[in-house]
């Protein structure tokens, strides 16, 4: 019986002492990732957290190391040649062009030429048309997108 105790007590304090040594070992790694120091002094600093709404390569970072930042002030530009405006002039002509041959063919009528050719006119400038709106609606986005490859910072760091 004494045998078996002593079994037990020696079990028993060996992880005691393997479970302190654990907790000491995890609160020493704590300590030194969590608060970095120097021999010549400690450091804090503010960080945040940035990331731009539009994607593309960083084209200019404008800031130095350590440089402090107020509200407003530039961090990166992101790759501006990516937006730059589309360019909607072509289908804004095309539009012209199939409006004046769909209107010219519906006034010759059916002597002239095939209601078919007539209704592929009209399809043509329908289609030339919807491809104009969709140009218009590319075109706008780029210009917001353009206006946010800018990143500026929203507050300064407390």
């Amino acid at each position: 019986m004494k045998t078996l105790t002593a079994k037990i007590l020696r079990v028993g304090v060996t992880l005691l002492l393997v479970l302190i040594a654990a907790i000491a070992i995890f609160r020493a790694w704590s300590f030194y990732t969590e608060s970095p120091w120097t021999r010549d002094a400690k450091f804090t600093a503010d960080v945040l957290a940035i990331a731009p709404d539009v994607s593309g390569l960083l084209t200019a970072v404008p800031l130095r190391d350590n440089q402090p930042v107020k509200k407003g002030d530039l961090l990166l530009v992101v790759d501006k040649p990516r937006y730059q405006e589309a360019d909607v002039s072509y289908y804004q002509a095309l539009a012209e062009e199939k409006k004046r041959e769909a209107s010219r063919r519906r006034s010759l009528v059916t002597n002239a030429m095939s209601q078919e050719q007539i209704d592929q006119a009209s399809n043509d400038f329908s289609t030339v048309s919807h491809q104009l709106a969709k140009a218009i609606a590319v075109r706008n986005l780029a210009r917001m997108d353009l206006a946010r490859t800018e990143v500026r910072t929203a507050g300064s760091p407390t």
